[in-house]
């Protein structure tokens, strides 16, 4: 996977994630329905455990799901989600470019 950073700097920490909620923000960020997008991005999008599964395999007891983002300059940055030990993002995976 291209979008997967490993100690990532700069990150900043919006809110803790599930896979149910990682699948929410997704049909969110797709405006709200799925009705009329190509199937491979419904299928990605109703298998959050298949896309946060390089998150899900390195977890250890008391780690957590964050949301992230990290603006580059004004409007113009990425937010996805990271694997959180101990309030520091470990792995992260962007998601979403602006």
């Amino acid at each position: 996977m291209d979008d997967l950073v490993y100690d990532p700097i700069g990150l900043e920490l919006i809110a803790e994630m599930t896979p149910a909620s990682f699948r929410e923000w997704n049909i969110q960020m797709l405006g709200g329905r799925l009705e009329g997008l190509p199937q491979s991005v419904i299928d990605g999008v109703n298998d959050p455990e298949a896309q946060l599964a390089p998150l899900l395999a390195k977890m250890l007891p008391g780690d957590q799901l964050w949301r992230c983002r990290k603006w580059r300059e004004p409007l113009i940055g990425h937010e996805g989600i990271a694997l959180v030990r101990q309030m520091r993002p470990i792995i992260y995976i962007r998601i979403w470019n602006y």
